[in-house]
This record gives C-alpha cells, sequence and structure tokens, in this order.
C-alpha cells in the first residue's frame, strides 16, 4: 500500500511521524475492524488559513499549523501531531466505511 505525505520542502519536521502514526493506526485498524479499503492513504498538508485536519476517503487534508510545523518534541506533552493522524486515519472506518445505525 502507498504511504504519503504530500508537504512543503520546509515542513518536513513531523513527516516521519506522521509515517509512523498512519503505519501504526493501518495495522491496528485492519487488526480490530476490517481491511483496509483503499490503495493509498496521503496526508496533504494545507496553508494554515484554519488549524484542523480532516479524513476523505484515502486522503488526509492536515493544516500546516495542526501538524507541519509543531515543535512536538517535548515528552511532557501530548503528542498532538500522532493524536490527530491516528484520529483521522480512524475515519477511514468509521463515516467512510462503516456507519452506524440511524437510531
Amino acid at each position: 500500500m502507498g504511504l504519503a505525505v504530500y508537504h512543503h520542502p520546509a515542513h518536513d519536521f513531523s513527516v516521519d511521524r506522521m509515517v509512523r502514526a498512519m503505519k501504526a493506526s493501518l495495522d491496528y485498524y485492519t487488526a480490530n475492524f476490517s481491511p483496509y479499503q483503499f490503495r493509498q492513504l496521503r496526508i496533504v498538508e494545507f496553508p494554515a488559513y484554519m488549524n484542523f485536519a480532516q479524513a476523505f476517503p484515502g486522503t488526509v487534508p492536515f493544516s500546516e499549523a495542526a501538524g507541519f510545523i509543531i515543535d512536538a518534541r517535548d515528552p511532557n506533552r501530548v503528542d498532538g501531531i500522532t493524536y490527530v493522524t491516528a484520529h483521522e486515519v480512524g475515519h477511514q472506518w468509521w463515516a467512510h466505511q462503516v456507519i452506524g445505525g440511524d437510531m
């Protein structure tokens, strides 16, 4: 499967952390829910007009301010990059593959 992070060349500070989080998330969700339904998973950086990430099928737009230009080396802080990446990858199942009953 193809994993990719498309980003501004100067914003590579957190790319390795994002790739590790994508791999760990895909392993966990596949083992516990179902096979991943796409051939690729991409994170795409967008400018800091807004500060969020969002999941679309096979693609996660990720604001530069939400992960690409953050210094996440402080071990006393929550690793927000891994947290947000894992959360958005989870949406590849929950809402893009599995929808709860309308009850």
